[in-house]
């Protein structure tokens, strides 16, 4: 990063020539696939680049990107990694393109295409997206689970241990230990670590679930408004959209959310975990907070009923005297 004439800050682009040595699939929490380049190294802003994602097929069929071709990779700022173009001239016979996947690459399910872009797997219980949900539920932006690395998750669900993060906290000693490369004492960290991460608070929580349309800012705003998770599970469309960054879409979503079955299952573990859940003082503010503001609501809405009836009346209601 370097400053610009007029001070603002600008970020110098870096590019280098790397080989794509192989491409593969990857399956994200929500199911959407993925095609990810394998590259050799190659040093852009005094990182070295292994992997470049690809965005979706079409993406890639529109730049014809092959295995054993060289391609330009660019970088700027903290943007991630991107093929710019193939600059091989001639690849013969040696290459062929990559076709997209008929079934789910990793459980063998079907795929839908929802969208015109991205192709979905269907299965909720597809192990890539069982382990992804795992991993962004401990990730550092959510309930930061420290000792929750790749590896440990790959055995946890690969084990049976863990196919919700409601099974986080179902973990025993035990049956931890016993997993490849733990050991007990190795167990008793993971173990302490996962019972910290339940005072983290409702926020990261909400990240913590991949609520649809939920980020860090409307999560935080949301347990600030509801202060609970049964208060916010309760919550109707008309209070949910008073919530900045929420929306009439984001409102739907969280209403879908919760009344999935098995979104409720999850949920309704981890409460009894009491993960989540806020101090009793804090709660009893927010449920009071909440309550404020509804008497507010309902008040405002009020007078702005008796202003339109007495508009409609013929004018009784003189906003300039």
């Amino acid at each position: 990063m370097k400053a610009g004439r007029n001070g603002s800050e600008s970020w110098r682009v870096m590019t280098g020539i790397a080989t794509v040595e192989a491409i593969d699939v990857q399956v994200g929490r929500t199911g959407i696939l993925t095609p990810v380049a394998h590259i050799s190294p190659v040093r852009l802003a005094g990182t070295v680049v292994k992997r470049v994602n690809l965005y979706n097929f079409d993406e890639m069929r529109l730049k014809d990107v092959r295995v054993g071709d060289d391609v330009l990779v660019w970088e700027a700022g903290n943007v991630i990694p991107q093929i710019v173009q193939v600059v091989n001239g001639d690849r013969a016979d040696r290459s062929s393109p990559c076709v997209p996947p008929h079934r789910c690459p990793a459980c063998k399910g079907p795929l839908t295409r929802p969208g015109a872009v991205h192709l979905c797997c269907t299965n909720p219980n597809c192990p890539a997206r069982v382990k992804e949900r795992i991993r962004h539920f401990a990730s550092r932006g959510a309930m930061n689970i420290k000792s929750l690395g790749p590896a440990r998750i790959e055995r946890l669900v690969d084990s049976g241990l863990v196919r919700t993060a409601a099974d986080l906290y179902a973990l025993e000693i035990g049956g931890a230990a016993a997993l490849e490369g733990m050991g007990e004492q190795s167990a008793r960290r993971l173990l302490r670590a996962i019972e910290a991460s339940k005072s983290r608070g409702l926020a990261s929580l909400l990240v913590g679930l991949s609520m649809p349309h939920i980020g860090n800012t409307t999560a935080k705003a949301l347990a600030a408004r509801f202060g609970t998770l049964d208060a916010l599970m309760s919550a109707d469309g008309w209070q949910l959209r008073e919530v900045a960054g929420v929306g009439k879409e984001g409102a739907e979503a969280i209403i879908a959310f919760f009344g999935n079955p098995r979104s409720r299952s999850v949920i309704h573990r981890l409460m009894m975990a009491g993960v989540g859940a806020p101090p009793a003082h804090h709660a009893a503010s927010s449920h009071r907070l909440s309550a404020l503001v509804d008497k507010i609501t309902h008040i405002l809405k009020a007078g702005v009923r008796f202003v339109l009836a007495a508009g409609l009346r013929g004018g009784e209601y003189d906003h300039g005297n």
